[in-house]
């Protein structure tokens, strides 16, 4: 059987549910990074989990050289076609399709980002924490690795039980709960049935957590901010963690 996000990442209606996440989103994270990174004009960027590619197309608009790499054939489909589409021509950018549990670019990277919690998808950790040595592999000495996941501890405080909203003349219910460890969102169009058409399901861990494996995977920690306009990170009351490390 396809693993949930094999299933959900390859459906339309995943990029139609989280619409909000556009260009203007990407530009925002990308200015927080250019202001807060020592990334030279130029470099190559990784972007694992690229999904259709806003990101990706965004750093090479300002120079970068980039790779984008999904598991998801759909999405990748759905970069490339954004990219052909792109009114900037000549821009240095390649999207492949691969499993962020296997890759490795043998230290050719300046800079790697791992975007909007695309991350802890597996059972387990060492399946979960081997994306970090993929990616510090991946990169140069001293190469920046920028980690974008959800706060846990503001999760748990916060999670919204249910909810309902219109699309296209359907009625799209999303269920979330936080089951082992796990925070899972169900997915049902126009009712709530036996089985949900789609799942989501993502491996909590907390800042300290993150923090500690980060640096257990040959990383040191330059900074943490709290959402992607660059204030300060509170276990409390930020939804994000957006962690800048550096390999050593």
């Amino acid at each position: 059987m396809k693993e949930w996000f094999e299933k959900w990442f390859s459906n339309k209606l995943y990029l139609e549910i989280y619409k909000e996440r556009d260009d203007n989103d990407a530009r925002t994270l990308i200015n927080l990074i250019q202001r807060n990174s020592k990334l030279k004009l130029g470099g190559k960027i990784l972007d694992v989990c690229c999904g259709p590619g806003r990101h990706s197309v965004e750093f090479a608009r300002r120079g970068y050289s980039v790779l984008g790499i999904d598991i998801s054939a759909y999405l990748i489909k759905k970069a490339l076609t954004a990219l052909e589409t792109e009114k900037e021509k000549y821009l240095k950018i390649k999207f492949e399709i691969a499993d962020m549990r296997n890759f490795n670019y043998n230290n050719s990277f300046d800079a790697a980002v791992n975007i909007f919690s695309s991350f802890g998808y597996f059972e387990n950790d060492i399946e979960n924490f081997i994306v970090f040595d993929n990616i510090r592999l991946s990169l140069k000495k001293h190469g920046i690795f920028v980690f974008d996941f959800l706060n846990e501890t503001y999760l748990r405080k916060n999670i919204v039980p249910l909810s309902k909203s219109k699309l296209k003349g359907k009625t799209i219910v999303q269920k979330r709960s936080i089951v082992g460890g796990f925070v899972f969102k169900y997915i049902y169009i126009d009712k709530i049935k036996k089985e949900p058409d789609f799942i989501e399901r993502i491996r909590l861990y907390d800042y300290n957590k993150l923090t500690e494996i980060i640096l257990e995977h040959g990383f040191k920690i330059n900074g943490t901010f709290g959402d992607y306009y660059g204030n300060k990170f509170y276990k409390n009351k930020s939804e994000r963690i957006i962690i800048f490390a550096e390999k050593k």
